[in-house]
């Protein structure tokens, strides 16, 4: 290299900040997201330029420079909105790489070499040696492969070893093993993890019961879905002598008392930082040993709570809450679609203890929810789809999940327990980890105002609590109600995890964290420590430092992230893969969808029986619409908003967009 560029670089740089962060992906663009103990006046993510990634790869922990560099490229595409101001970045140095090996599409064309096109943004392309030819698979399969050395990202392109074929794009069984392998999920537990779940016992000593507060004579019931394995939450609900009120006792399973800190479940757990929901299988954080058994708490069994022990007065208003170890008997185990029957048409579930109480229990909730709506929190529930899989794997078709009162009854409950908890954590000062939501980003708000005015929705392009809630009321029963939400829930920033207690925006509460699914996620599992540590149950040295809090923090912020990109993309890859096999049936569907997006190349739309975007080339979009509303604007274009009917035409697998044709 020349001395003087050399030193020009170094005069260029000596003007940017290098901090440490992590390389993440956001519309197949690669941006640069700082560190928040490295960095803490840095927020957001900012895009890395063109050519300056030093080979980076999504996950990567990276050095970078960051600021306004003169004379970058960059990708069309991407909207000022998508990062902090006009500053970029440029990787400096990787310093650890998120994995060591690829998902790849291995192609043969005639008269070449075999290549293996790799999966994702800025995937280096892949070459097999001569050697690792022979019985090879087919053209068009997922392979998983290894680089024969280091990757630096100078190679192209990277000779590699094939470790595992995974199948083809299309097959709904590939779809798991495919999302596995590219989101490098842990699935399997070391033997040293099963072997330390499998010596726990399930008998509670003496000693146990007498620390205890007994429960298990009480009404204490679990209210979960129909199909759920495990049951890490129970209520009860006692009235107050003289009608002065409520006790509403939410039981949590003590994880804490099973997965001790510095032993190999605990260990795991942490690196793995939550479960992860695929459509046909399920990733836990801890093994099945205590997801499905210790924790779980089964009717007629003894198990291990935390009791949050919350007083209300008749109106819904907490007066005091306190914390203890307790153990319970679960009388009676029911499913959402019971209790809402109950709700609806006062049905029996067979107890009249347990109806007595579910009946107040719904009361006391809508109280709660008043309050809470009041304050300023926002309705943001958006039915939720399920992808239904067959025993052998295949996708049999969808249903959409719909948040009802029984639902709403847990929630209440649930929230003012991490709510208790939160403020109860706050007022010791003892490290943990906090749930928060920030504000939405202007940027983001003013492109949902826009896509508003095309609906004659008008709302002020400055976000406030007050705005959100008028949009909120705007769009409740309209018929795009479920994309304009969803929209709208595009636009809030994402909740995390920190050790400040800086607020739940979307919840309008200052204190806010998760104390109810400790199985599931570990940030519970540190909260119940230190909860217990605050209420004089358990001795200080279980807590983390608080700067152990923070680096915990920022990581299970991340694998949460991880674990929703990867259940997101396996839900939409399956989602593909059904829709692509209907379209073999005679006649083929056809399906509904509203015009989301225009562009002069085409127009991107909703399907709305699957929560899905696609994608409709200019030339095939008709001149007229469903619903009547005019389709075409100034440039020939369909106008957002516009119903249309369409039908499947093709998959294309590398970017994950559906395209379709107007019937």
């Amino acid at each position: 290299m020349n001395p003087k560029r050399r030193n020009a670089g170094a005069v260029l740089h000596s003007a940017k900040l290098l901090v440490e962060g992590m390389v993440c992906v956001h519309n197949r663009q690669l941006f640069f997201s700082p560190a928040a103990l490295s960095s803490p006046n840095l927020k957001g993510r900012y895009p890395i330029d063109d050519f300056c990634s030093l080979g980076a790869l999504a996950g990567d922990r990276v050095m970078a420079y960051v600021g306004n560099f003169p004379g970058v490229r960059r990708k069309h595409h991407i909207k000022r909105h998508e990062y902090r101001g006009t500053a970029s970045a440029r990787v400096a140095e990787v310093l650890d790489r998120c994995r060591t090996d690829w998902i790849g599409l291995y192609q043969v064309r005639q008269g070449e070499t075999p290549v293996i096109c790799g999966d994702g943004v800025n995937a280096p392309a892949m070459m097999l040696p001569t050697e690792f030819l022979c019985a090879f698979p087919e053209h068009g399969v997922l392979v998983r492969v290894e680089p024969l050395q280091p990757y630096t990202g100078k190679e192209t392109p990277v000779r590699v070893r094939v470790v595992e074929i995974i199948g083809r794009e299309e097959d709904p069984q590939t779809v798991e093993r495919f999302v596995i392998s590219r989101f490098a999920l842990r699935v399997e537990f070391t033997p040293e993890v099963l072997q330390e779940s499998e010596a726990l016992s399930h008998e509670l000593s003496a000693t146990e019961y007498a620390t205890r507060e007994d429960w298990r004579e009480e009404c204490v019931v679990t209210i979960d879905p129909p199909d759920a394995r495990d049951f890490d939450d129970a209520i009860c609900l006692r009235r107050l002598p003289e009608r002065q009120g409520w006790e509403l006792a939410v039981h949590i399973a003590d994880v804490s008392f099973y997965v001790r800190p510095g032993s190999a479940l605990d260990a795991e757990a942490q690196r793995r930082g939550n479960s992860t929901y695929l459509p046909a299988r399920v990733l836990p954080m801890l093994p099945e040993r205590l997801c499905d058994d210790l924790c779980s708490l089964v009717p007629g069994e003894d198990r291990p709570t935390v009791l949050c022990l919350i007083r209300l007065d008749t109106q819904g208003r907490v007066q005091g809450c306190r914390v203890a170890r307790a153990v319970i008997r679960s009388c009676k185990r029911i499913a959402y679609p019971q209790f809402q029957k109950l709700i609806n048409e006062g049905t029996s579930l067979g107890d009249a203890r347990v109806d007595g109480m579910l009946r107040n229990a719904a009361k006391l909730a809508a109280l709660m929810r008043m309050r809470r709506m009041e304050a300023g929190a926002l309705d943001l529930d958006v039915p939720e789809l399920r992808v239904l899989v067959s025993d052998v794997g295949e996708t049999i078709g969808v249903e959409t999940l719909q948040s009802d009162e029984s639902h709403r009854v847990i929630e209440e409950f649930m929230v003012a327990a991490n709510e208790q908890v939160a403020r109860m954590l706050r007022a010791a000062s003892i490290p943990t980890i906090f749930r928060i939501h920030t504000e939405p980003q202007t940027d983001q708000w003013v492109e949902f105002v826009r896509l508003l005015r095309s609906y004659d929705i008008s709302v002020s392009p400055i976000p406030s609590r007050e705005e959100i809630n008028k949009a909120l009321h705007a769009i409740t029963d309209h018929p795009d109600e479920t994309l304009l939400k969803i929209a709208l829930l595009r636009t809030m920033a994402r909740a995390c995890y920190d050790t400040h207690p800086v607020g739940h925006f979307g919840l309008a509460t200052p204190d806010y964290c998760h104390f109810t699914s400790p199985i599931r996620r570990y940030a519970d599992l540190v909260v119940h420590r230190s909860l217990l540590v605050v209420c004089g149950i358990e001795k200080k040295e279980i807590v983390f430092p608080m700067e152990a809090c923070r680096r915990l923090a920022e990581h299970i912020s991340r694998t949460e992230r991880i674990s929703a990109a990867a259940e997101a993309e396996a839900t939409r890859r399956r989602l593909f893969a059904y829709i692509q096999q209907l379209s073999f049936t005679e006649p083929p569907p056809v399906f509904s969808a509203v015009v989301v997006g225009v562009w002069g190349h085409g127009v991107a739309v909703d399907l709305e029986d699957f929560h899905l975007r696609g994608y409709i080339p200019a030339e095939f979009v008709r001149s007229k619409s469903r619903n009547g509303r005019r389709l075409r604007g100034k440039n020939g274009m369909p106008q957002v908003g516009s119903r249309l009917s369409v039908a499947f035409h093709s998959v294309d697998w590398e970017r994950s967009v559906v395209e379709l044709r107007p019937v």
